[in-house]
């Protein structure tokens, strides 16, 4: 260490800066109680403090490494963060119940989660359970307008809110597989945090297949142009040749299909269920732009017609971190050495023959049953997100479920969680909270029969979500 100090300060004095001792801060990580005397180094001649807290990139990091001091920081924030937007809320007048829980789960809940890679082992104490709740509480009361004795953990289920533990765990494991993607996770057996996502290829195997996620890659130059603006005209001019690419979704499966007349391309590729229509329109183009390089077509004007808007915009960022998106700039780039080649956009069934001879391709091969080991595409983000999801509601219904504390209507006996709930009745917020309100005397509440959630378990129990594996 005093070598990298020495270093420092012969690049200061070379480029004729200073950095000031004082706020530099050092800390020592180590789980014991009484440290030895130490020999501190030494910065421009002064002798540096030892820290028991420093902060990193928004992280706070203390001596032992507990995390404590960082939540309890980030939850005292986004308390005073959420009174100060509470000032906009009343129980009969302010902004809607929407709006209130968009504040929360826009502004405030990602403020909590930052981070939650390295330090979610501690929302697994009950301690910090407690503490996660009672933020979420204030926003679900704020949102609902409810009774001050209504269970936190209904107004959770009522809400479609997911517990915050959980959802600090979720984002979690999302990070984890960034980061694997990315290559630039490290698994070892040392550090708790690093298990995540052990357990979650555990839980959900398929996200041990390749994920539709790469490097981030800069493009500046690119040799096709791209149009977003649709051209009236639906021929092809002299000396252009127009290639028309669509993606199809159904039930049966996911497709992509190309169509030219001039070139005699008439392509029908078949994907599978977990992808989805913008990978398929994403193939479709690419599968053009090979097309175009078997048949080594040169000196001709190629217009590639999508009617995909945001695979067009992909393409026209400066920044790729998709692997279909990389390859399909790679295939466009090789054809457009010998070519003239731009993107054009189309309105999607426009009663244009090409789009929809390419149409009914794409619909051919959603139709086609897949052979051979699958996904046979990167899985895409937002597919795993969903798993990822799914997940966590499978949890949380069971914590649910498995509650002692809570009474709920059995009226509420076929409640499922929702989203469409809450929309479709978040004018009617008082009605619903009462519901799930613990029971009430029988003045107040007359011909109510009450169960509790063990007596409701016995008519409906948790459901576990079934994932696909990857076939090896």
């Amino acid at each position: 260490m005093r070598s990298a100090f020495q270093i420092v300060e012969k690049w200061c004095n070379e480029h004729q800066l200073s950095v000031n001792p004082k706020k530099t801060e050092l800390i020592l990580f180590t789980n014991k109680r009484k440290l030895p005397k130490l020999q501190l180094p030494k910065l421009f001649n002064t002798e540096l403090t030892l820290s028991t807290q420093v902060k990193y990139l928004g992280i706070t990091l203390d001596s032992k490494l507990n995390w404590g001091i960082h939540i309890e920081d980030k939850i005292k924030k986004a308390c005073i963060t959420f009174y100060q937007c509470k000032r906009l809320v009343g129980k009969k007048w302010g902004l809607n119940p929407k709006i209130t829980l968009w504040l929360y789960t826009s502004v405030i809940r990602p403020s909590i989660t930052y981070g939650s890679v390295v330090w979610w082992p501690r929302t697994q104490l009950s301690t910090i359970k407690s503490k996660l709740q009672s933020l979420q509480r204030l926003a679900s009361v704020a949102a609902t307008g409810c009774m001050r004795t209504t269970p936190s953990a209904a107004l959770e289920f009522l809400l479609n809110l997911r517990p915050l533990h959980l959802v600090i765990q979720e984002e979690a494991r999302a990070a984890a597989l960034r980061l694997r993607a990315n290559g630039l996770w490290k698994q070892n057996t040392v550090t708790t945090h690093s298990r995540i996502l052990q357990d979650t290829l555990k839980d959900i195997p398929i996200l041990d297949a390749p994920m539709d996620r790469t490097p981030c890659h800069y493009v500046f130059d690119r040799d096709y142009n791209i149009q977003l603006t649709e051209e009236p005209k639906d021929s092809s001019g002299v000396n252009e040749v127009r290639i028309y690419t669509d993606g199809s979704k159904t039930s049966q499966g996911t497709g992509a299909g190309v169509f030219s007349n001039a070139l005699n391309i008439k392509i029908s590729t078949t994907l599978d269920k977990l992808n989805t229509i913008f990978q398929a329109e994403c193939i479709g183009i690419t599968k053009a732009a090979q097309a175009v390089a078997a048949r080594d077509v040169r000196d001709i004007n190629i217009k590639i017609v999508s009617d995909s808007a945001s695979v067009l915009q992909a393409l026209q960022n400066n920044t790729i971190t998709s692997v279909l998106i990389l390859e399909c700039h790679n295939a466009l780039q090789s054809i457009a050495g010998k070519n003239k080649v731009t993107l054009q956009w189309i309105k999607g069934h426009s009663n244009s023959l090409g789009n929809d001879a390419a149409d009914e391709l794409a619909k051919r091969g959603s139709a086609t049953k897949v052979y051979g080991p699958e996904p046979l595409l990167p899985i895409p983000s937002a597919q795993i997100k969903t798993w990822l999801r799914a997940k966590t509601e499978e949890i949380h219904l069971s914590e649910w479920i498995s509650s002692e504390n809570l009474s709920v209507s059995i009226h509420g006996n076929n409640i499922c969680r929702r989203e469409t709930s809450w929309k479709h009745h978040y004018s009617n917020t008082a009605k619903l909270s009462i519901l799930l309100h613990p029971p009430f005397d029988s003045s107040v509440l007359p011909n109510r029969s009450l169960v509790t959630p063990t007596q409701l378990s016995s008519h409906r129990t948790a459901t576990t979500r079934k994932f696909p594996s990857p076939d090896r």
